[in-house]
């Protein structure tokens, strides 16, 4: 799990690389504290549909539409 983090007066902003190994099921934890839960966008870089299940403060649970290996690129912004 990597990510780049961009911090401004007026919002953040949060990217990275979730890789998951034979599952449907992903959690990014975030790596800055967010004050409201940030709009989180999810793209797989494969054929497969890749989509948010629930968003918090600290966290983003995602969910792939088949078992998947490979990597999901992210952003979260606030």
């Amino acid at each position: 799990n990597s990510n780049r983090k961009l911090v401004m007066n007026s919002f953040k902003l949060e990217s990275g690389t979730l890789s998951l190994s034979s599952t449907d099921t992903g959690t990014i934890t975030f790596s800055m504290p967010y004050n409201n839960s940030p709009t989180v966008v999810v793209i797989a870089e494969s054929d497969v549909n890749v989509y948010v299940e629930s968003v918090s403060t600290t966290e983003a649970t995602i969910k792939t539409s088949a078992i998947y290996s490979g990597d999901i690129q992210y952003q979260m912004i606030e």
